[in-house]
């Protein structure tokens, strides 16, 4: 066939029309004929013209091209699409042609075959020519401007669309959904619903696809018509639904539009927000307009996983200008979307402002056309008030005081009738009331805590999960006030409803730790470790998120903590604090898009609020632990630490309570000075919501301390009555009293654990006591205030509290341990009270006791002998009265034991050491007045003074694994008793591994009586113990002055602090002139002779004839025998009770059986020393007495005044010379150690008189020096090793100031071989540590202990460490810390595993101390001429080292002021 160019003539018009109706008359004739149809696709190019035509001739041309369109379809059907589409194109191109009338009729019956085959032709999406064909269509139904062609043509491209979206040609489906959409939109009529829902439907369908497809922005353009036709299609019913009800009513109401709207909103959190796309509903009302932006937003912000805050905030702006003038409610309510966002921002200023403003109009109470929606304003006004406490607290204005009355609106909504008619959004109340719940737990208000909790579960209508969590969360709540009672009841309704709804694996783990935490709260520790032990298999499950295990751990901790556990307790703490910490950086991060101060944690941010709360539960753990071990400095960063989070956190409640425990630690620590009573005093006095009754119980308790502390007992005793009088006030309060609360021992036992978690019990319950906690807290109060009367001998009051608070302590292992303790004491008390109207034991108290001191005697007790004959000395009465005080101490002792057994496994270092001070004092008077068994010996005192010491020698404890959990051991408690007090294992393992050429004696100061209570142990002897009365001599002789522990506690103090601030003025004032020099010179040797005066005053007044028991003296067996006998002579020559007395008749009376006194008393009379070398008559004297006050308290009684005790003197005088005359060889131990308590390791007792020129070195406890023994054995027979002089390392000047230091060693040192220095210059912390592990020896020639260049973390924590030698100021200088553990330098060395330090107790002059080294380390043999010692099994270079430092102190020109600060920590080691 010819295209229609080629009919072209010369009169191309009028030829190429002639041969157009030609070929369409040939057409229609071939049709006709039913032939074959050839090159049918070319027939429009053969009627096309290019000349215009004459609109007579078209119009014919037309009539005939619609004859042919009829005989097409009728002959061929659906395979005439090609020709009728082909006609349909030619319409269109002539359309202009033709009279309106004429090409509407035509080109209508044209379409409508063609509509008739559109049906079929979309079915084939391989057709390219399916989408033309379309178009056709749509461009003559645009022209036909007919609704209903429009409508089939865009129905059929939709379909087309489907058709390619099901074969996944999803962009040309959208195109075609597009073309649909764009050719019925100018057709639609506004409120025909009829053709509007289906449009809208498309509208939907191609949102979705778009979304899918992630056209995001594409998407937001469609939805926003989408919504806004839907919006309008129910425009009416919208907005008069609007002057009555809430949006979420509204949404409720219109479930397709608020589908939509949630499409939306996902859509927007994928648009990229900048530019950020333009949502206004613009073609809507402005009601209307104002209805949809406010729904939009309040949706986006109701979305967890929101990104569109900046478009929801530009639609809130947008919705409050809408709303603006006519409409205040819907204005404010469109305001509270916005503000759950801006708590999160940094600007505060300006929505403080906002909120402010709008409040004034609920106060004007002028709603505009919003009348109708007044029943919402509370509703609104309290959640303003909420967030303008939060962002007034987050703008540092933590005071919050508008909170109470929103939470108070609140509660009055909730508790009355139609609440949905009177809130805005359930869902945003919910929330709301979650944000509020976690603001006042971060701020500690735990009292409005339960009440808006308890709102929130009322308002829970729908949610079974939200109403467990406040159940759980309200146990906690009722466990932080103390009232287990109403506590129990929550976690009763936690445990039936968790199986109401699809619980996880991580709430049930929440009730499982609840339950833990619950059972730890009532002490009931048995049923807490099985609830812990079917925590771990169901952990094993399930995999926690990080903030539950960090609550898993902390429960962990409190579990091992009340098992006695805490070295493995603190471990858990801390890796809760770890978990927690990284559980905050990540909220943070989230909230903040990334964008925060690692540095800076913001604990203001809501999203880290409940991450907060529990990390002050773990730091208050932390500290709590840390007390318990004595240890201070821990115990102090803790607390610290914890009120930097609390106010970090802006927590009010939380600060000023630490602030309280922090008081209470400076009381404790011996910092009364740093308490500020007047903030006790205001929180004492404060009644919640400002503080819990618990929290301010505690309070009035640190208070009564501080007065006590302080001397003002009156003051003290009142707080106690004050503080008990708030007990009862919390006991009785409606708000926490519960209605059915429980015994957890009996429901506890019945649980089982299942595939869902906990079954129910069957059993029912009762409860004794509703406030277990605060009850402990009483209980605690009461002994407190016990202690107190006792003092002021108030029996009957003082009995009365510890009944009560034996009541309160029956539970817990701790609370028996103190209450037995506190009822001891009482007990004790009496027994001294008692005592003292006794005739004979009445000057006990001021009399040394010793243990063993001889064997009881047959003779009645309390018997006194005189010269004059048989007369008894006192009546009946007096005896019940010594029977009465034997009754009492009889109580005491079976009451401290009873606290010791407990005490050892569960107290606080300080409770254990004063229950082991305590029974070791009741013991040894118990040997002084009575001789069970027939002796008066009673060892089991020197267990009690000596294995409560040293308790916080702990390496330090790093945190755990995150998936470990402790063993079942872990949680096991022994209750043998013989793992406690074991006799036989202390001898064997304390006492007999001493090396036979040594001795330790331990001194304490017993802090109950103000005593001197030593302690001598040797290899394979028993214990001798002795106490000393500070005082005794003052009551044997009135003119002699008092010279007291704190009077000598206080002249060292004066000395040290004097000394210090001189030795750091020596470079200054000696580069001054002559006359300064000499009065520092002055200064320094006056402060020499008043330390020198000190330790001879101690000797004299506090040993006296005593001092023998720290002499090196080793006795001749036969020769002391010999001795015993002549000092039995002098008795029985003296002694009243002990001459012959004779009959009428003359002969002789039968002597009743002699007191005998032990052989260790008498060696004390041989250790004072040859009378030949000094004046000991006063010494002696002291030790006689001691021996009349033994056999006085035995029952051998003389009258001391009718004694001749200066011939008693000569005549013992006489026999200690025998002694020594008749001995050959005085043998001498070789080294003494020192086992020096807290009290009184601050006094340079090696430079005692008796003991200067000895070797002695000191150590913390006797735990320690077997320690050190054990580990530093050379495994041959047991004898010590020796340090290798070829592996050390030094390091001098490292501060490059000390130039004379450097000079007088430098060239000595640097010879020695194998050893590695550093000089001159700051050692890195991992190279002197590196020193310390690998090296035998270390010597530090610098400022201090050389703390400044390694921590004491790494320090403690060594693998192994050299023999070190800290030779600069005050290196060996422990804190006194009262109550706790002293700490320094040398207990983080001895810790870490040195066996020998030697370092000075306080400040000393470079030249003195560098002599004194000098001199130290040539005696050791570390260089210099030395000879090695052949008597020894292997060869060593001088002597050891204690040996070197006691020759070595008198090379110092200020022998006391510097030569007494070095001293020994550990054992002397020889150098190989």
């Amino acid at each position: 066939m010819v295209r229609a160019s080629q009919f072209s003539g010369s009169d191309f018009g009028l030829g190429g029309y002639n041969r157009a109706v030609h070929y369409v008359a040939h057409i229609k004739t071939v049709l006709e004929s039913k032939q074959v149809l050839a090159n049918l696709d070319e027939f429009l190019s053969r009627i096309l013209l290019d000349d215009p035509l004459i609109q007579s001739d078209f119009e014919r041309l037309l009539v005939d091209v619609d004859v042919l369109r009829r005989t097409a379809y009728k002959l061929l059907g659906e395979g005439s699409k090609d020709l009728i589409f082909g006609l349909l194109d030619f319409v269109i191109y002539y359309r202009k042609q033709a009279t309106l009338m004429v090409f509407c009729k035509v080109a209508s019956r044209i379409l409508e075959n063609c509509i008739a085959l559109v049906k079929f032709i979309v079915q084939d999406v391989q057709d390219k020519s399916v989408d033309a064909n379309l178009k056709k269509c749509g461009t003559v139904c645009e022209i036909l401007q007919d609704e209903k062609y429009t409508t089939f043509v865009a129905n059929a491209y939709f379909n087309y669309g489907i058709n390619l979206w099901k074969s996944g040609c999803n962009n040309e489906a959208t195109i075609a959904w597009k073309h649909s959409i764009d050719l019925q939109r100018p057709t639609l009529k506004e409120f025909e619903i009829a053709a509007i829902a289906p449009f809208v439907k498309k509208l939907e369908r191609l949102s979705i696809a778009y979304i899918e497809l992630g056209r995001f922005t594409e998407a937001v353009a469609l939805l926003q018509e989408t919504i806004s036709k839907s919006i309008l299609l129910n425009a009416s019913k919208i907005s008069e639904m609007s002057h009555t009800e809430s949006i979420a009513v509204t949404a409720s109401k219109f479930k397709d539009i608020d589908r939509l709207m949630m499409t939306l909103a996902s859509a927007l959190n994928h648009v990229k927000l900048s530019p950020s796309p333009c949502i206004d509903f613009a073609d809507l009302p402005l009601l209307c307009r104002g209805i949809a932006v406010e729904w939009l937003a309040k949706i986006l912000f109701g979305s967890r996983k929101s990104r569109a805050g900046p478009v929801a905030e530009l639609l809130v702006q947008r919705a409050i200008a809408l709303y603006l003038d006519k409409h205040p409610i819907r204005m404010a309510r469109s305001m509270l979307l916005i503000l759950p966002c801006r708590i999160r921002q940094e600007n505060k200023t300006e929505t403080l402002a906002m909120i402010s403003d709008c409040l004034k109009i609920f106060d004007n109470e002028n709603y505009g056309e919003d009348e109708g929606l007044a029943m919402f304003a509370e509703d609104i006004v309290a959640t303003m008030l909420l967030y303008q406490s939060i962002l007034e607290y987050q703008n540092s204005e933590p005071e919050c005081p508008m909170l109470n009355n929103a939470i108070s609106i609140w509660s009055r909504i909730i508790e009355s009738e139609h609440v949905d008619k009177k809130i805005v959004d359930r869902s945003a109340l919910l929330a709301n009331l979650r944000i509020l719940s976690d603001f006042l737990c971060v701020r500690g208000d735990t009292t409005s805590l339960i009440t808006v909790l308890h709102c929130m579960r009322k308002a829970d209508v729908i949610n079974s999960q939200l109403t467990w969590w406040c159940y759980i969360r309200l146990n906690q709540a009722y466990l932080r006030l103390g009232c287990t009672g109403a506590a129990f009841d929550m976690l009763q309704t936690a445990r039936s409803s968790i199986n109401r709804f699809d619980s996880s694996s991580e709430e049930h783990t929440l009730l499982y730790l609840t339950e833990i935490n619950h059972l730890l709260s009532n002490g009931n520790l048995d049923s807490a470790k099985n609830r812990a032990l079917l925590l771990q298999e169901y952990l094993q499950k399930a995999n926690a998120a990080a903030d539950v295990t960090a609550q898993i751990d902390l429960s962990l901790s409190k579990l091992l903590k009340e098992n006695g556990r805490y070295q493995e307790a603190i471990a858990y703490a801390k890796t809760s604090v770890k978990l927690l910490n990284r559980s905050i950086v990540s909220a943070l991060k989230n909230s903040t898009d990334g964008k925060y101060d690692s540095d800076i944690l913001c604990y203001t941010n809501c999203k880290v609020w409940a991450f907060a709360h529990l990390l002050l539960e773990c730091y208050q753990q932390l500290f709590t632990l840390y007390d318990l071990q004595g240890m201070i400095r821990e115990t102090e960063f803790y607390i610290t630490q914890t009120i930097k989070l609390a106010q970090s956190a802006q927590s009010i409640i939380y600060a000023n309570y630490f602030q309280a425990v922090l008081a209470n630690f400076f009381i404790r620590s011996g910092k009364v000075s740093k308490v500020e009573p007047a903030i006790l005093v205001e929180m004492s006095y404060k009644n919640p919501p400002h503080i819990t009754y618990l929290h301010a119980l505690q309070v009035k308790y640190i208070l009564a301390r501080y007065y006590i502390s302080i001397n003002r007992v009156e003051d003290a005793i009142e707080t106690y009555v004050s503080a008990m009088s708030m007990i009862k006030d919390a006991t009785t309060d409606g708000q926490i009293i519960s209605e059915n609360a429980s015994d957890l021992a009996d429901i506890f036992s019945t649980l089982s654990l299942d595939s869902k978690g906990i079954k129910s019990a069957s059993k029912p319950l009762k409860d004794a006591d509703q406030y277990f906690g605060i009850r402990r807290l009483e209980a605690e109060i009461l002994r407190s205030h016990a202690d107190q009367l006792i003092n002021q001998e108030n029996w009957t009051d003082a009995d009365n509290n510890l009944t009560r608070a034996a009541k309160f302590s029956s539970f817990l292992l701790h609370d028996r341990a103190v209450q037995s303790s506190a009822e001891s004491r009482y007990h004790f008390a009496v027994f001294e009270s008692l005592l003292r109207s006794d005739p004979v034991f009445g000057v006990l108290q001021d009399s040394a006791i010793a243990i063993p001191s001889a064997t009881a005697s047959s003779r009645s007790r309390a018997t006194v002998v005189s010269t004059t004959h048989g007369r008894k000395s006192k009546s009946d009465q007096k005896k019940k009265g010594l029977k009465e005080a034997q009754k009492a101490l009889l109580q005491s002792r079976q009451l401290i034991l009873d606290s010791y057994f407990f005490a050892s496994k569960i107290c606080s270092a300080y409770e254990k050491r004063l229950v082991a001070t305590q029974a070791g004092l009741v013991l040894l008077l118990q040997s002084a007045i009575e001789a069970p068994d027939g002796t008066a010996s009673n060892p089991a005192a020197n267990y009690f003074f000596e294995l409560s010491r040293g308790l916080s020698l702990h390496k330090d404890v790093t945190a755990v694994d995150e998936s470990s959990f402790p063993s079942t051991s872990s949680f096991h408690i022994d209750h043998s008793l013989s793992n406690v007090l074991d006799l036989n294992t202390f001898q064997q393992e304390y006492v007999d591994i001493i090396p036979d050429s040594w001795a330790a004696v331990s001194i304490g100061l017993c802090e109950t009586s103000g005593d001197l209570i030593v302690s001598r142990y040797q290899a394979h002897e028993s214990p001798f113990l002795l106490r000393l009365p500070l005082n005794r001599h003052c009551s044997r002789d009135v003119d002699e002055d008092s010279f007291s522990f704190q009077d000598a506690k206080a002249e060292l103090t004066d000395i040290i602090t004097k000394s210090n601030a001189t030795a750091k003025a020596s470079k200054e004032l000696l580069q001054g002139g002559k006359a300064r020099k000499q009065q520092w010179w002055a200064e320094r040797r006056e402060l020499d002779q008043r330390l020198q005066e000190l330790l001879v005053n101690m000797e004299y007044c506090w040993l006296g004839g005593f001092r023998g028991i720290l002499c090196d003296s080793r006795f001749d067996r036969d020769l002391l025998g010999k001795f015993h006998t002549s000092f039995l002579s002098v008795l029985a020559k003296h002694l009243p009770t002990r001459r012959s007395a004779r009959t009428r008749s003359g002969a002789a009376k039968t002597k009743s059986t002699e007191v005998k006194v032990d052989p260790r008393v008498l060696e004390l009379f041989l250790r004072v020393g040859e009378p030949d070398l000094s004046d000991n008559s006063e010494l002696l004297e002291d030790l006689i007495y001691f021996v009349l006050d033994i056999l006085q308290f035995h029952g051998e009684c003389n009258a001391y005044d009718e004694l001749d005790m200066d011939q008693i003197t000569v005549d013992i005088q006489e026999v200690i010379h025998m002694y020594y005359n008749s001995l050959d060889e005085d043998y001498k131990l070789d080294h003494l150690v020192l086992i020096l308590d807290q009290t009184v390791q601050m006094f340079p007792w090696e430079s005692l008189p008796c003991l200067r020129g000895k070797s002695v070195s000191r150590l913390p406890s006797l735990a320690l020096l077997r320690e050190l023994l054990v580990t530093q054995s050379s495994g041959q027979d047991a004898e010590l090793r020796s340090i290798s002089s070829l592996n050390g390392a030094y390091v001098l000047n490292p501060s490059a100031d000390l130039v004379n230091t450097q000079t007088m060693f430098s060239s000595k040192l640097k010879n020695l071989t194998g050893w590695n220095c550093v000089v001159e210059r700051p050692p890195a912390e991992e190279e002197l540590k590196e020193m310390l592990e690998t090296k035998e020896i270390l010597l530090y020639f610098g400022h201090g202990g050389g703390e400044q260049y390694i921590r004491a973390s790494s320090v403690k924590n060594l693998k192994q460490c050299a023999a070190t030698f800290l030779l600069g100021c005050s290196s060996g200088l422990l804190h006194d810390s009262g109550e706790f553990e002293p700490w320094g330098t040398p207990l983080n060395y001895l810790i870490g595993g040195c066996p020998m330090l030697v370092a000075n107790l306080w400040d000393v002059t470079d030249k003195d101390i560098d002599k004194f080294s000098d001199d130290m380390l040539q005696k050791w043999g570390l260089y210099g001429e030395v000879s090695d010692d052949s008597d020894s099994g292997c060869e060593f270079k001088g002597v050891h080292l204690g040996a070197a430092i006691a020759s070595s102190r008198d090379s110092c020109i200020l022998k006391y002021l510097n030569g007494a600060a070095p001293v020994i920590y550990g054992i002397p080691l020889h150098l190989s």
